[in-house]
C-alpha cells in the first residue's frame, strides 16, 4: 500500500495545526482508506488460499494413495509431520511428506509391537500400581 495514496505531504504538515476534532477526522479517513485497500487485496488473497488449500489436499491425496497402510493412522502421521517441520523449518511440504512416511510407518509398528492395538494415540490406561495409587 502507498501511503501518499492514503496521505498527502501537504497533509501531514498540516496535522501539527489541527485541533483535537480535525485530527479525529483525519485519523478516521486514514483508518477508512487502509480498510478500502485491505478490502481491495482480500479477492487476490483468498485465490491464493484456495489454491494452496487445493494444492496441500493434492499431496496429502497422493501421499495417503501411496501409502494405504497408514491411512487408518493420520493422527500418528500428522504428528510426524509436525515434528519434521518443527525441526526443520526450511523443509518444504513435498519434503517433509516424503520424510514422514518412514518416520510414521515406524511408529505405527511400535506401537502396534507394544499391545497398542491400532496404534491410535490417546490416553494411557493406569497400571495396577497407579491404581493403588490413585486413592491417596
Amino acid at each position: 500500500m502507498d501511503i501518499s495514496s492514503i496521505v498527502s505531504r501537504e497533509e501531514f504538515e498540516k496535522t501539527t495545526k489541527l485541533t483535537y476534532d480535525q485530527f479525529c477526522d483525519f485519523a478516521s479517513r486514514i483508518i477508512k482508506k487502509s480498510v478500502e485497500e485491505s478490502l481491495r487485496a482480500l479477492p487476490a488473497v483468498m485465490t491464493h488460499i484456495g489454491s494452496q488449500v487445493a494444492y496441500l489436499k493434492g499431496l496429502s491425496d497422493n501421499f495417503y494413495d501411496a501409502n494405504k497402510d497408514l491411512n487408518a493412522h493420520r493422527p500418528i502421521v500428522a504428528q510426524v509431520m509436525e515434528t519434521i517441520e518443527a525441526e526443520n523449518p526450511g523443509l518444504s511440504y513435498e519434503q517433509v511428506i516424503k520424510q514422514a512416511g518412514p518416520i510414521a510407518r515406524s511408529r505405527v509398528l511400535t506401537l502396534q509391537k507394544a499391545g497398542q492395538g491400532t496404534g491410535e494415540v490417546g490416553p494411557r490406561k493406569l497400571s495396577l500400581v497407579d491404581e493403588r495409587l490413585k486413592g491417596i
